[in-house]
């Protein structure tokens, strides 16, 4: 049996082709995992998941802080609305006794003052 230069490039060609598919057979299998990445890219999402799962854990943190400052803000908009309620009414009932006092003798207005101060 005599060997033609066609037989030769058929197979060698298709011992090429057997190599190649090998090689990347083998390279794919041992460089990657079951998602399809290679190892580093595998570890770059791994630290962006990491990355991620610490933002997210700080947002809970921040937004826990957040709701307790509101309820502390609450609280003192409810002393303050409180407290200008009260200074209102002071004011009120000492305007009409500085109206009053306009009007007042001695005795009146030293009395007035010693009831005011005391």
């Amino acid at each position: 049996m005599k060997l033609n230069k066609y037989h030769i490039i058929v197979f060698l060609g298709y011992t090429t082709l057997v190599a190649v598919l090998t090689y990347f057979l083998i390279n794919r299998t041992t460089n990657t995992n079951d998602t399809g990445l290679s190892t580093d890219e595998q570890s770059v999402v791994d630290s962006l998941n990491t990355q991620i799962s610490n933002l997210q854990y700080q947002q809970v943190v921040s937004d826990s802080l957040i709701i307790e400052y509101k309820e502390v803000i609450s609280q003192l908009d409810y002393k303050i609305n409180t407290t200008e309620k009260s200074i209102k009414q002071i004011r009120k009932k000492y305007e009409s006794n500085s109206i009053k006092a306009s009007r007042y003798t001695p005795n009146e207005l030293d009395s007035f003052f010693t009831n005011r101060y005391n």
